[in-house]
């Protein structure tokens, strides 16, 4: 019977040595530390999701990529060492909310000692505060003045404490709560999330899940396909870049609809939680027919001018430059031997050129969009986390004070005001109601301050 009787007992103690384990403060700060560092390091390293392959290997190497891929910290928000440290984290908070926190706040609210004078004089802080009038005349003024000055009183006989800013007692709580949260909408994040760029031209459509993309550990990518519909520039009349459009259709597998919509900068397309961005745009190539023979000329952006260069004959350069891709193509002719290039047409598209013997014909320009997509499935949850903080901010500009007071009888006219408190967070503000209410009972009373 006692063997069996101490069994519940036993592993009772035993779960709360794990918990006061797992809320170790040491353990917090090393978790923090942790985290703090890998997100620098997906702050300074490019991630995956966010570029391409060739990028990360020309910026690293290939043993420099090798070794970043096998850390993690080409995707750290998605890797096993970060979604662990911060299952971590949440299970540490969690810990400490039920070991350090649960308590002290149960404690605090449901504190309901009196002290008698002898107890109150042994505070961090106590006065005594002597009054030529009897303890019903006394009680009755202090009453009057502390519920005047919004606190709520307790007394048992003689013995009164005064407090007010009760939802003081919750911004530490609140802040904890919110932390969990916050932790929790990451995981949720880094779980089930995903997110990547495409870049497409018009009339292009891509299938989901694209290689770039990071894939969620929990579930898996919608079986979509998204098709780019037409896209163009807006600039300002300066020529510079005012704005980037792409018109977007989202296809399921038997290629129904399932959302069509215009997309610019800062306006995304929404459809059950994914949201598709605009986060790109440039002239990827101009396509001329020169002799009958097409040619596609790869462009880059030079100052806002999109410019291709093609080799003609071993000393000569046909070079290829417009604006937008909707404007003539201006063509230029550029001998080795000279420093500044001819220019010798401008084409419409579909417009020709003959230069000598050589027939050229402008077909027009291709373009190419940039689409950045991403699930975040703990948004809500992290958005939640944001009202516990708020809270616990509001909170904390409410100071939860708590006064001890009793009264004895020094003689038949006479009697003795002890007031004392605990807090040191708050002890100027505690010790301006003090001097109030001897103010209010200096009108009413005579008063010997001790």
């Amino acid at each position: 019977m006692g063997l069996h009787g101490s069994q519940p007992n036993t592993l009772a103690n035993l779960g709360w040595d794990i918990m006061s384990a797992l809320a170790s403060l040491k353990l917090t700060c090393v978790l923090l530390v942790a985290l703090a560092l890998l997100t620098l390091a997906g702050a300074w390293i490019p991630q995956a999701s966010e570029t391409d392959q060739t990028t990360l290997l020309l910026k690293f190497g290939t043993e420099g990529y090798a070794l970043l891929s096998m850390l993690g910290l080409t995707d750290v928000f998605h890797s096993a060492v970060f979604l662990t440290i911060t299952a971590a984290l949440l299970v540490n908070l969690i810990a400490c909310t039920s070991v350090r926190m649960v308590p002290r706040l149960t404690a605090r609210i449901n504190q309901c000692d009196f002290l008698d004078e002898l107890a109150i004089k042994q505070l961090p802080v106590s006065q005594v505060i002597k009054v030529l009038s009897s303890t019903a005349e006394l009680q009755s003024h202090m009453l009057s003045t502390m519920t005047q000055r919004g606190f709520k009183c307790k007394n048992s006989g003689n013995s009164f404490i005064f407090e007010k800013g009760r939802l003081g007692l919750l911004a530490a709580p609140m802040t904890h709560i919110g932390l969990l949260v916050l932790l929790l909408g990451v995981c949720t994040t880094a779980l089930g999330g995903y997110r990547g760029n495409v870049f497409l031209t018009p009339g292009q459509s891509i299938a989901f899940p694209p290689d770039n993309s990071t894939k969620p550990r929990v579930g898996k990518m919608p079986a979509w396909s998204l098709h780019l519909d037409s896209t163009y520039k807006e600039t300002y009349t300066s020529g510079e870049p005012k704005q980037w459009y792409s018109t977007l259709t989202l296809l399921d597998k038997s290629t129904k609809k399932l959302a069509h919509d215009t997309i610019w900068v800062n306006h995304p397309m929404n459809f059950h939680g994914v949201e598709f961005y605009q986060s790109d745009w440039s002239v990827r190539s101009v396509r001329l027919t020169l002799a009958g023979e097409s040619q596609n000329i790869p462009v880059k952006d030079m100052g806002g001018e999109s410019m291709g260069v093609l080799p003609l004959l071993p000393d000569v350069l046909l070079i290829v430059a417009l604006h937008n891709p909707q404007d003539p193509a201006r063509l230029y002719l550029k001998q080795q031997d000279s420093t500044m290039p001819r220019k010798f047409a401008t084409l419409a598209s579909g417009q020709t050129f003959q230069l000598g013997k050589l027939k050229i014909t402008y077909e027009g320009a291709t373009v190419v969009t940039g689409i950045q997509y991403k699930y975040d499935p703990g948004l809500p949850i992290i958005y939640t986390s944001f009202l516990f903080l708020m809270l616990g901010a509001m909170f904390v500009a409410t100071p939860h004070l708590m006064l001890y007071a009793n009264i004895t009888a020094s003689t038949a006219n006479s009697s003795s005001l002890t007031l004392g408190h605990l807090s040191g967070k708050f002890r100027g503000l505690l010790n301006k109601e003090i001097n109030r209410l001897e103010t209010e009972l200096t009108r009413s009373t005579e008063v010997t301050r001790c």
